[in-house]
């Protein structure tokens, strides 16, 4: 998580950089879980994982990437990153997503990649780009 621009003072953005360190916890158990042959406790984070980034994908794309494409602002990268979103959610939540796990951690390595785009480039982005009015209609994604 970035703290250069003070974009995390507002609340959704907060939230959504939350999301970020807990899905990128639960990467972490998941490759430590598969250094050690826990198969198991890999398939579980697997499962938690998968959730946590569905949620925080689709209420991202409902919510401040909305407000972006509304605003005819870094359109192209919103299509990234919500294509981003389409391609990994459907591969971490696989019901085989341990079954292979040198390509579960490339998959963790995209994931991980892609919150540091929205992180360090796309959010501060839209601190700069949206009225502030736009700061006040944006509830805060819930973490829980």
């Amino acid at each position: 998580m970035c703290s250069y621009c003070g974009c995390e003072a507002e609340a959704v953005i907060s939230a959504l950089m939350a999301d970020h360190a807990a899905i990128g916890d639960l990467a972490y158990g998941m490759g430590q879980a598969l250094d050690e042959q826990r198969l198991d406790r890999a398939a579980r984070l697997a499962g938690e994982l998968a959730e946590a980034f569905a949620r925080h994908s689709l209420l991202g794309e409902a919510g401040l990437f909305g407000r972006l494409r509304e605003a005819g602002v870094a359109t192209e990268e919103v299509d990234r990153l919500v294509a981003d979103h389409e391609r990994l959610r459907p591969a971490l939540s696989a019901p085989n997503a341990t079954g292979d796990p040198r390509r579960l951690r490339r998959l963790l390595l995209e994931l991980t990649r892609h919150a540091e785009v929205e992180d360090d480039d796309l959010f501060p982005f839209a601190m700069q780009q949206l009225p502030d009015y736009c700061w006040a209609e944006l509830a805060p994604v819930p973490t829980a």
